[in-house]
Parts: structure tokens; sequence; C-alpha cells
């Protein structure tokens, strides 16, 4: 990026199999790099670098092609987040515990019951 015909950012972007793997951006002396690996086209691993240390770094968990779980460690702490579906594989619940297993966060995703609209036709004789 230029402003005043300097330059204030520069980004360099590496793609493999058509998915993003890395980015790397400079700004000033900083350079933040952000790494991204697949799994049979899902993403299984996600990395952030700052200055060549690890800042950030996100694992995933799949099963029957629905995310199952993925832990995060950022700043000395681990957060892991477990998700539950329906026999429709839809979300019902997602849970955020720390590495203790402590609960951090809970959300339920209520649904109402499917209906099947009922038509009724009367006759009332008269043929």
């Amino acid at each position: 990026m230029l402003f005043r015909s300097k330059l204030q950012e520069e980004c360099t972007l590496r793609y493999a199999g058509g998915k993003l793997v890395e980015k790397t951006t400079v700004v000033g002396a900083q350079t933040r790099s952000e790494r991204w690996s697949y799994a049979d086209g899902r993403l299984q691993e996600y990395q952030l670098f700052v200055d060549g240390e690890v800042k950030r770094r996100e694992t995933s968990t799949w099963k029957d092609g629905l995310l199952e779980s993925t832990r995060v460690e950022e700043d000395g702490t681990v957060q892991i987040s477990r998700w539950t579906y329906d026999a429709l594989g839809r979300t019902i619940l997602m849970e955020k515990r720390s590495e203790s297993g402590e609960l951090i966060g809970r959300t339920e995703y209520g649904r109402s019951m499917p209906t099947v609209p009922i038509h009724f036709a009367l006759s009332l004789g008269g043929g």
C-alpha cells in the first residue's frame, strides 16, 4: 500500500491446490506471517507468526464431514471449542472450555420442530 508515495505495507500471498496457504505482511520492521494447512479439503491448522515467533495456533478436527473441535493456543492460554449436531447435521450446541475443562461459554441453537401442513377438504353433502 502506498501513502504519499511511501510504501506502508507489503503483502505476499501463496496458494496451493486453489487454497490460500500462506500470507506474509511486512509493515515497517514487523513481519506478520499466517499459514493454513488442509486435509481432505478442510482446514486442519492455522498459525500466526509475528517476527518469526508463534503468536496463535488453531487446530481443527473433523468427523463425518462436520467440525468436531477447535483448539486455540494464544498468549499462553488454550481454549477448546466442541460442536454437537443433530441427526440432520445441524449445529445444536457449541461449548468453549479452558484446557483444564472449565466452561468459558456455551451456545445452544434452538430449532422448532418440523411441521407438516395438513389440508382438510370438507363436504357437506349434496354430491
